[in-house]
């Protein structure tokens, strides 16, 4: 961390963190770097742990790439799987020997160098065991440099409690401060995200230095994942994260849900006897579900090519109105629609496979299964945690019950 210091500042207000990147089309270009240089407690890079399918370093450039306006990313490293990470990731790398606990400062400056003298005027450092930043915050700690004119810009978090600062000499034995000063809200280097312009960082060997422009992150963003341990931390904020903008892609009023068979309701696998007789598996919670969602009045309708009789069988289980062998499901889904007056803008259609995709295509909201292929995953709007036959339709169940409640 460049600072330890805790400050009482007058912060400027950013409703929410997430910025509208349009806005920062007029800034200039910036250099990302990520440091990726800490090592975990028992050995081994910490930018290569995995965290919900992805290391540390691919999240930190991924990061970086998502956010205007980054121009360039490099990854300061020193360990050579890192860097073949950072290249296979598409980053440059700037090999650096600050030892698993350099600080921030010491790590930049190494860096510096390898740069290079051209390129953008400003550079942005991020930590990469980072992992729950958003492009957004990347993108607004830039635009605030910008806008406010400032040297340097750093992410800072709350302070939680009251906070008092030592006067300086202070030590052991304590001081007396005034405790009526109040000079605005108290917070602290996130120790994660800076922005600083190079010259100044050339002139003054420092990070932050002149003016430092300070921009407000939510504390549960500032964390850092710093022993193994902290992968589950990560992961189930990353998660609630997922489920947020997973529900944010459902239309604002459903009108509809229409559901494939094969691949939704089932894992896609077929169980056939010796007479040639066959049966599917299903997932009960996938049934609860849906029953919780036919009771809220949503239309529900199960549309498939397949012509076994367990499709019918199911359904009529579950009491959800079925159209089997159809082998062109797209006009099918319209005329379901037009007889019905539904607007199949708001309408929500959920499939696994190429087959799907008129019907994905022709939705207001494509869904996809986790193990979907991956024609119908770029058709998709939401693909969903889960595979099918595995709880992916009581997921969506779920977020649509979360999304009706919140009609008014």
């Amino acid at each position: 961390m460049i600072a330890s210091w805790i400050r009482r500042a007058g912060l400027p207000h950013h409703p929410g963190t997430v910025r509208n990147h349009t806005a920062m089309a007029d800034s200039p270009a910036c250099l990302a770097l990520i440091l990726a240089h800490a090592e975990l407690p028992g050995g081994g890079p910490a930018a290569l742990l995995p965290v919900a399918g992805s290391t540390l370093l691919e999240r930190a450039v991924r990061l970086a790439l998502a956010s205007p306006p980054v121009a360039r990313v490099a990854v300061a490293c020193s360990d050579l799987a890192v860097t073949d990470g950072a290249r296979a990731a598409g980053a440059e790398v700037v090999t650096v020997d600050a030892g698993p606990e350099g600080a921030t400062e010491a790590v930049v400056r190494a860096a510096v160098p390898g740069l290079g003298d051209g390129g953008p005027a400003i550079l942005v450092a991020i930590d990469a065991t980072a992992c729950l930043l958003q492009p957004g915050d990347v993108s607004g700690l830039l635009s605030l440099l910008e806008h406010s004119r400032a040297d340097s810009a750093a992410g800072v978090v709350p302070v939680t409690g009251a906070a008092w600062r030592l006067p300086g000499g202070a030590g052991a034995a304590g001081a007396v401060v005034d405790s009526t000063v109040e000079t605005g809200a108290a917070v602290m280097d996130a120790g994660i995200l800076y922005a600083t312009r190079r010259q100044g960082l050339s002139d003054s060997g420092r990070v932050l230095h002149g003016r430092t422009a300070l921009y407000p992150l939510p504390s549960w963003r500032g964390f850092r994942l710093t022993v193994a341990a902290d992968r589950d931390v990560a992961e189930a904020h990353l998660g609630a994260a997922r489920r947020h903008d997973r529900s944010a892609g459902l239309p604002a009023r459903p009108a509809a849900l229409v559901m494939d068979f094969d691949g939704v309701f089932t894992d896609n696998k077929v169980l056939v006897d010796e007479t040639g007789r066959e049966a599917v598996r299903c997932d009960r919670s996938d049934g609860l579900g849906l029953e919780r969602l036919r009771a809220t009045g949503l239309p529900l309708l199960v549309l498939s090519k397949e012509r076994n009789p367990v499709v019918q069988a199911r359904c009529r289980k579950l009491k959800l109105e079925c159209l089997q062998g159809i082998d062109d499901k797209r006009p099918a889904l319209e005329q379901w629609c037009r007889q019905r007056g539904l607007d199949l803008a708001r309408v929500i259609y959920v499939g696994n496979d190429i087959n799907d995709l008129a019907c994905l295509e022709a939705a207001g909201c494509a869904v996809v299964v986790a193990d979907a292929y991956d024609e119908a995953k770029r058709a998709a709007d939401i693909i969903l945690d889960r595979p099918g036959g595995h709880g992916a339709l009581r997921e969506l169940a779920d977020l649509l019950l979360a999304r009706l409640a919140q009609i008014p």
